[in-house]
């Protein structure tokens, strides 16, 4: 047989080539590990975050269909042509229809408060006309829910015109009235989040997301 011997220079790496390969390796780690430390940060960051926009949306769903089905009910009361609804700064509460499925001539009340200016709750039950809006959060007639937690700045406003016509505006209060208004807005701030909601209730018994209008309102 005639075969060719390599050389014994040749047989592998040689102890420079070896000290060559790890100083560029080292080279490589340093140059790597703060980006690979940056991403192991942002992950937890990147998953508070699609949580809290979870979060976020869940409350705009429900909310939106919460108010856009609120009803113009007229108040039981002597001498008085006003719908059940008041709408103060804080605090929300109308009727709206439970769900089908509970059967279709059930209203209930909903309350929808802000509490400590922090907090925003929601409080239903069956419309009887026998649980007194004191009793919101005591009696047992009422379930209540906590919606979100940790607001700042929020407050709900009013859209339409007054009782004696003239251009619609933003109110901060909408008690008394004869109808609904046409836009409910809640504003707040959560988690460094600004945020604005506008939910048209359903003014005619038909839900429709109306746009502002500055059109005069009719006497």
């Amino acid at each position: 047989m005639n075969a060719r011997l390599r050389p014994a220079s040749d047989a592998g790496f040689t102890l420079m080539e070896l000290l060559v390969v790890v100083a560029l390796l080292g080279l490589m780690a340093m140059v790597l590990a703060p980006s690979l430390r940056a991403a192991l940060e942002a992950w937890p960051r990147a998953a508070a975050t699609n949580a809290e926009g979870e979060k976020l949306d869940s409350v705009r769903l429900h909310l939106t269909g919460l108010l856009s089905q609120s009803r113009p009910f007229l108040a039981e009361t002597t001498g008085q042509d006003a719908v059940r609804f008041d709408g103060a700064p804080d605090q929300v509460s109308f009727l709206a229809p439970l769900a089908q499925r509970f059967g279709p001539a059930d209203i209930v009340k909903f309350i929808l408060r802000i509490d400590d200016g922090r907090t925003l709750r929601l409080a239903w039950a069956l419309d009887r006309d026998s649980a007194p809006q004191s009793a919101f959060f005591g009696a047992a007639t009422w379930q209540a829910t906590e919606m979100l937690a940790g607001l700042t700045e929020a407050s709900f406003q009013y859209f339409g015109c007054d009782q004696h016509g003239g251009r619609p505006k933003w109110w901060d209060r909408w008690t008394g009235r004869s109808t609904l208004p046409t836009l409910i807005r809640f504003q707040f701030s959560w988690k460094k989040r600004i945020e604005v909601l506008v939910i048209a209730p359903r003014v005619e018994g038909e839900s429709s997301f109306s746009e502002v209008s500055e059109a005069p309102c009719s006497e």
